[in-house]
Order: C-alpha cells, then structure tokens, then sequence
C-alpha cells in the first residue's frame, strides 16, 4: 500500500514538472526589435510628431551628454542643454514626445534648461534608444524665446511569447525650465503621458490622442485649449519605472486677462479651478450623466439640459475680466471652481 502511494506521488510529480516546464517555456519572451515583423512597431519609424516652424537667430547652447546609461533591464540616454535668456521675454513654446512625458516650470532665472531623457526599460532598449532621435532648437525672434523640440524618429523593442507579443516604445521624456518673463505661447503634445506646466503665464494648446492628462498651475494670458483623451494605455511597465499613467486632468489657473479655457477628454476627471475675485466667468460642462459640478459663487443665470450645465457668474459683463469656460468629459466627473487666491 505504501508503495502505491509513492509510486502515485511520483506520477503526480512528474505531471506537474512537466506543466512547470510547459508554462516557463510558453511565457519565455523572446525579445528584440524586429520581433513582430509589422512596420507599425519597426524601431526607427518616423515619428508623428510635426516639426514646428521657427525663426529668428539660434541662440548659443551649453551640453551636458551623459551618455548611454545601463538601467534595470533597459538603458537610458540623458542631456542637459542650457541656453543663456537674460535678454528674452515669453515667446512661443512647441514640444513633441510620442511616448514620453512632458514638463514646464517656470523658474527665477535667466536661463533656459532643457533636460531631455530618451529611455527604454526593456531588453533590446539600448538599440531602441539608439533608434530614436529627437531635434531641438532654441532662437531668439524679436526679444522672444523660439524653443522647438520634436521626435524624428521613434525607437521601439519587441517581445514575443507562446502566450503573448507586444511592443515597449522608447520614450521621450523632457523638462523645460523656462523664465518667468512675459507669456509662452504654448504647443505641447504627448500622446501617451501626462503634461505638466507650472509657474508660468501661458496660452495655447496643450493635447495628446492617448495621453492620461495634464496637471496645470499657471497664469492664463488669453485662450488655453485642451485636447487629451484622459484615460491611459495599458502596458506591464517594470516597478522603477517612473511612467505617471494615472487619467485625468486638473488645472489651477490665474486670468491676466479676458480669454477662454477649453478642455475635451474622452474619459477622466477634470477639475477646473479659476483664481481671482474681479473674474467673471461664463461656463458650460459636461460629464457623467450630462451633468457637472459648479461652484463659482453668486450667479445670473443657471441652467441643466441634455447639452450639459451652464452657470455664469454674477455681473459678469461688468467684470474687469471675462473668462468663457468649456469642459466636458463623458465618463468622468467635471468639477469648476472659483478661489479667491
């Protein structure tokens, strides 16, 4: 009896050997860059970014390379270019990063620095950063900062498995440290990742087909335009990866003068609040179930219908500013504001 009983663990043994063995050799990943074989995801594709058009005189710039560096599975390639602004004012802002992040901060300097990191945290991520090139540009137009970077090309790693195949693009991650002197015009897209802009005086456009978001902190200098999907594309990214991922946007901002604020998303929250006491506000928003959250204090009209929520603020034509406001996101909760400082 003892016998059969040993002879029957030994059976069960050997099956689920095998199945261990079965289900490593299914889920191993064979990587590398021409993995999948589609021109979709071929490493050094042309990048859908669009090169902006800039004028004036190139300003001299200062290099800080620091080289391909090895990371947890992948590599990364880092540079630092600072640009002497002392005679500059605001000008025109126009970044372009497929994968990676984007970053504006307003600083007490008058320097422009550009941190720019081409990252891939996979195998093969060495030849996929290699494959991704990206241009910049920095002049001065009339006393006002020119600065343009876009992608050329976009690198990209591959995996395949019994299970699974996929692809893990190079990103482009940048940080623009500009003045706080006169007003940027911006024009900034990340179709995958979140944009931030802080501490500075700014109108324009801000947008990304499949970017999570963007979290604002600014002065509003005229019209700011946001088009971003809200949402997130899903991927298994290693832990040390720094990929803010989370859906949603929420923008704190401080009229200068009478402009608008439009904001689309497809999905996600969007919080909305306008800064200032002497701001008249006209505003129309949409989320889940047709309908938004509006707090701007005292109001002349108010309305809920199938297009959305409309309030507009007490006295509103005699304001010494003016400030139209658009929000709607379908599948998110759409909240505006008002504070006083």
């Amino acid at each position: 009896m003892s016998r059969i009983n040993w002879n029957r663990l030994a059976v069960v043994g050997i099956i689920v050997g095998l199945a261990v063995l079965g289900a490593v050799f299914a889920t191993k990943e064979t990587w590398g860059p021409d993995v999948l074989g589609d021109p979709t995801y071929r490493s050094s594709r042309a990048s859908l970014c669009n090169p902006p058009d800039l004028a004036g005189e190139e300003l001299p710039r200062h290099t800080d390379d620091f080289g391909l560096q090895p990371l947890k599975r992948g590599f990364g390639h880092s540079w630092v270019y600072t640009f002497d602004a002392a005679r500059l004012a605001g000008g025109d802002i126009q970044v372009c990063s497929e994968y990676g992040s984007i970053k504006l901060i307003g600083v007490e300097s008058k320097e422009v620095r550009l941190r720019l990191t081409v990252a891939n945290y996979f195998p093969g991520g060495a030849d996929a950063v290699k494959d991704t090139n990206v241009t910049t540009q920095v002049r001065n137009q009339g006393g006002q900062l020119q600065v343009g970077l876009w992608q050329l090309t976009q690198g990209i790693t591959a995996f395949r498995s019994l299970f699974a195949k996929g692809a893990r693009p190079a990103m482009v991650d940048v940080v623009l440290e500009l003045p706080r002197s006169g007003i940027y015009n911006l024009h900034l897209t990340a179709n995958h990742q979140r944009i931030t802009v802080q501490g500075l005086d700014v109108r324009g456009v801000i947008e990304g087909y499949l970017s999570p978001g963007a979290d604002i902190d600014a002065g509003l200098a005229g019209e700011l335009t946001l088009r971003l999907n809200g949402g997130s594309f899903r991927a298994k990214w290693p832990g040390d990866t720094p990929v803010d991922l989370h859906g949603g946007t929420t923008a704190r901002l401080r009229p200068l003068r009478s402009g608008s604020v439009d904001v689309k998303a497809n999905k996600g929250d969007v919080l909305l609040t306008i800064v200032g006491s002497a701001v008249g506000l006209d505003v129309k928003a949409r989320g889940a179930n047709g309908r938004a959250r509006i707090d701007i204090g005292p109001s002349e009209a108010s309305l809920d219908g199938p297009d959305g929520t409309y309030v507009r603020s007490a006295g509103y034509v005699l304001t010494p500013i003016q400030v139209e406001v658009r929000a709607i996101s379908p599948d998110g909760v759409v909240t505006i504001g008002r504070a006083m400082r």
